[in-house]
């Protein structure tokens, strides 16, 4: 009471399952019809292993016992340990539901089969990589930012983003569930990523960034060059 309210103070929430359900998408649109949503995606092949790797971190974390975690290699389409699953790194049919693109009958079909929608809404939109977050170029980096800053209508800088990962699966810090997914014997896991990611990425090159609700920061070029990268084995580059 007798307070007033700080109009030019932008508040926002992290929360990394947002759009993976119609519900989150539907009830963010109503409450925040003009929300601005800042979306991360990266190669399929490293998500899936960070995403695994995390439930392990989790597991551990909360210190649940007797818990059997299945080989990465049989989470397979629906089949999946804590919503890690190949499918889940089909990042399209999250994207899908935001309403930003004309759809086919058969992509169509395809949300309904996975349980979800499309929810049209006013929502602007913000696509990056994780490697823009931890780009070594300031040049790049700076370009990045203040793309974002123009987006997000600040008028602070944005500092660069510190990188920290708390999966621990290298070292003397690893766990025993922990992946390397660059090993062997997930080849084939690979190869099924692989496969996917290269649909994702000409899906969201094709389609979702031609969307006037859909930006993406850096470079010139930069943000797509990153994506095609998805059609690629990224284990061959270490």
């Amino acid at each position: 009471k007798g307070t007033q309210r700080n109009t030019t103070l932008k508040t926002g929430i992290k929360c990394p399952t947002g759009i993976r359900s119609t519900t989150g998408i539907s009830r963010i649109s109503k409450a925040y019809p003009d929300a601005k949503i800042i979306i991360g995606v990266r190669h399929p092949v490293l998500f899936f292993q960070s995403f695994f790797n995390y439930r392990v971190t989790e597991m551990h974390d909360k210190k649940e016992k007797g818990i059997v975690v299945p080989s990465a290699e049989t989470l397979i389409g629906t089949n999946d340990w804590r919503a890690v699953s190949t499918n889940f790194a089909q990042f399209e049919y999250y994207l899908m539901q935001l309403g930003k693109t004309a759809l086919t009958s058969k992509q169509v079909k395809e949300l309904g089969n996975r349980s979800r929608q499309v929810v049209p809404s006013n929502m602007k939109i913000f696509l990056y990589t994780i490697e823009q977050l931890e780009d070594a170029d300031e040049t790049s980096s700076m370009k990045f930012r203040n793309d974002m800053k123009s987006f997000l209508g600040l008028e602070q800088e944005i500092r660069p983003f510190p990188h920290d990962n708390v999966n621990h699966f290298v070292g003397k810090q690893k766990y025993p569930e922990s992946i390397d997914i660059c090993a062997t014997k997930y080849s084939k896991l690979r190869k099924l990523l692989i496969e996917q990611g290269k649909k994702t990425q000409e899906w969201i090159r094709n389609e979702f960034l031609r969307s006037d609700d859909v930006s993406i920061g850096g470079p010139n070029g930069h943000f797509v060059s990153l994506i095609e990268s998805w059609g690629s084995d990224p284990c061959h580059k270490k």
